[in-house]
């Protein structure tokens, strides 16, 4: 009889321990962890134009397009061979508006050649590189990406989430 009331309480502590975060790892204000990930990343420019978010974008502005409104103001950190930096989501793209493939573990639409949402599919037709992330000139050039790549393999995870 104690072996029955000794398993749901091991139950409930193995539970807690599972979904608890290890210390030092950073979550948003969900308590969700969120794991770096590979995908290629391309230029934003824009220079002079303003981003979705409406940031003006100038020669030095340092941020990211992720491809899903949801997304902006997110924190991010991305990396290229080694170094590191964070920026904010500014900027939706760079091929796709629904594609939130960071969220969930999912591989960018961009690589399969597709946009998201289909409509985009039809008006432009299919993107011209597998970029699942966009890093502005400014971001581009302190991370340390030669000036003349097109598309380039980063790794990008959230930190965490705006405060809305």
């Amino acid at each position: 009889m104690t072996a029955f009331r000794i398993v749901p309480v091991l139950l409930v502590a193995l539970a807690a321990l599972a979904c608890s975060t290890p210390k030092g790892i950073e979550t948003d204000k969900n308590r969700r962890r969120y794991d770096r990930q590979e995908a290629w990343a391309m230029k934003v420019g824009k220079v002079g134009y303003r981003s979705t978010s409406g940031l003006l974008i100038e020669p030095g502005s340092q941020f990211v397009a992720l491809p899903g409104y949801d997304l902006l103001g997110w924190n991010v950190e991305v990396d290229y061979k080694g170094r590191y930096e964070r920026a904010t989501v500014e900027e939706v793209g760079p091929w796709s508006t629904l594609d939130n493939w960071i969220l969930n573990g999912a591989r960018p639409k961009a690589e399969a050649g597709l946009r998201e949402p289909s409509s985009l599919q039809e008006w432009y037709g299919p993107p011209t590189n597998p970029a699942g992330v966009a890093l502005s000139d400014g971001l581009w050039n302190r991370i340390g990406i030669p000036t003349d790549s097109e598309a380039v393999q980063i790794g990008v995870r959230l930190i965490s989430s705006p405060q809305r």
